[in-house]
């Protein structure tokens, strides 16, 4: 029943890819044989242009592919862009990694199966990288059986006191795989999504396949992993499920009377793909910004997801928890300005605390308010570490920052939306607000973000 692990290699390609004076990034490629591999390689190589490249091949499972690339892999570098050969990426990232200096970007693209989501590529800053390696420890319990490379990256920015962050680039995941492939990652997805959004997310998605013989297969690994591992399975079970799937798919794609594909995927395929349905691929440029001016406590964090779920890339606290570590909007020197204009907006204490300048520098910009019932924020600021921190009067701390908003954007009715997260207000006024289609799904919360903190590993 049990499959066994794979030791596969680790190599260190020869050339430098670099422009000249740009910073220092490198790559490393995780594959195990799909059939885009070697197309995304070379996209990898082309649209990253790394001063080194590592590849990691058929090193299986997963949690094994992580630990020895922490440990085997010496990086000299200020960032680490991890991509998996599932992921094609088709726009050059050098003019945003240049000026990013955030501590971890987890990449949203399209998803032949679950539309718009985040997976497949993701930038890492070196001290998240290394400090990675620091828990690498042999912990059985679900979330790293199911998501070792994010359990890793969540716990090193919880300690940091820093947010994950997220922006949407034009590429491609999980396209023109091989049948095989498919069922193992979407056996393993009906594990990963067994509760809250996660589970709602992908029942949405698999009730909109159709009747192509890879969503056949897709809906077939579901049904399996199901079947084979029960709600309440031990960590060391899991994991045994999830290192037989290589020897399980063979069979089952064959049982469907499918044969796997031939051959390798072409930059045509490419062509294809995006011929047929151009607006996927992320918003029209020149789109205007918008941010999310409300405090801590009102549905901030939900905000920048729900924001993502509509397309646009936002920042949430990219200074970390309050935005102390930034400076102000045209402060000489000040990076993160040059880092915003490769995102659609921002959120968190960052923009509220700065609210004037972000819309004397970008004027035309939306801005969303989240509030929150007075009673309901204050038993939660009680509650939280900020009151220790903070001391004085919060309560007329958030009166006053409410009222000063509301008093700024006077008559200007189109350019301030004021929403009640907690209240079960979202994407019924929000959508029409910034201009696009109510999704059809619920709104993001708090609680359910936190419990997705591990998604992005692909393999």
């Amino acid at each position: 029943m049990y499959g066994t692990a794979q030791e596969g290699t680790i190599t260190t390609l020869s050339g430098d890819w670099a422009p000249p004076g740009s910073r220092p990034v490198e790559l490393v490629f995780r594959t195990v044989g799909e059939r885009t591999s070697r197309l995304s390689l070379d996209l990898a190589l082309a649209h990253v242009k790394p001063q080194r490249a590592h590849v990691v091949s058929d090193v299986k499972p997963f949690a094994r592919t992580v630990r020895r690339m922490l440990r085997e892999l010496d990086h000299r570098c200020s960032h680490v862009v991890f991509v998996d050969a599932d992921c094609l990426i088709l726009e050059d990232l050098r003019p945003f990694l240049d000026v990013n200096d955030l501590p971890c970007v987890d990449c949203y693209g399209h998803d032949r199966f679950r539309g718009r989501v985040h997976g497949g590529a993701r930038i890492s800053r070196i001290d998240v990288v290394r400090g990675m390696g620091t828990w690498l420890k042999p912990l059985e319990r679900r979330s790293t059986v199911l998501w070792p490379e994010g359990y890793l990256v969540g716990a090193v920015l919880r300690d940091l006191g820093l947010f994950w962050q997220y922006k949407h680039f034009p590429l491609l995941h999980d396209h023109f795989q091989r049948y095989t492939d498919i069922f193992r990652k979407y056996a393993l997805w009906q594990l990963r999504s067994r509760e809250g959004v996660k589970r709602r997310h992908l029942e949405r998605s698999a009730a909109g396949w159709g009747p192509d013989a890879e969503f056949v297969v897709a809906r077939h690994a579901l049904r399996h992993a199901a079947g084979s591992v029960s709600d309440d399975a031990e960590p060391r079970e899991i994991g045994e499920y999830i290192r037989s799937l290589p020897r399980i798919a063979p069979a089952e794609v064959a049982g469907l009377g499918l044969v796997d594909q031939d051959g390798e995927a072409r930059a045509e395929d490419i062509t294809a793909a995006l011929a047929a349905a151009p607006s996927r691929f992320g918003p029209p440029p020149g789109r205007c910004k918008v941010f999310g001016v409300g405090l801590p406590g009102t549905g901030t964090q939900s905000l920048s997801r729900a924001l993502h779920t509509l397309g646009f890339s936002a920042l949430h606290d990219p200074g970390g928890e309050g935005g102390e570590r930034l400076g102000g909007v045209s402060e000489p020197g000040a990076a993160w300005p040059s880092l915003l204009a490769h995102y659609d907006g921002m959120t968190g204490m960052a923009a509220a605390h700065r609210f004037r300048e972000l819309d004397r520098r970008w004027p035309g910009s939306k801005f969303v308010l989240t509030v929150r019932d007075e009673e309901s924020w204050s038993r939660w600021w009680g509650g939280s570490s900020r009151t220790q921190r903070g001391g004085g009067r919060p309560l007329s701390g958030y009166r006053d920052h409410v009222r000063r908003l509301t008093e700024y954007f006077a008559g200007r009715q189109d350019d301030l939306l004021v929403l009640d997260v907690a209240g079960g207000e979202g994407y019924e006024k929000l959508a029409p607000f910034l201009g696009t289609a109510v999704p059809d799904q619920a709104f993001p919360h708090r609680g359910e973000r936190r419990a997705a903190r591990s998604e992005g590993d692909s393999l």
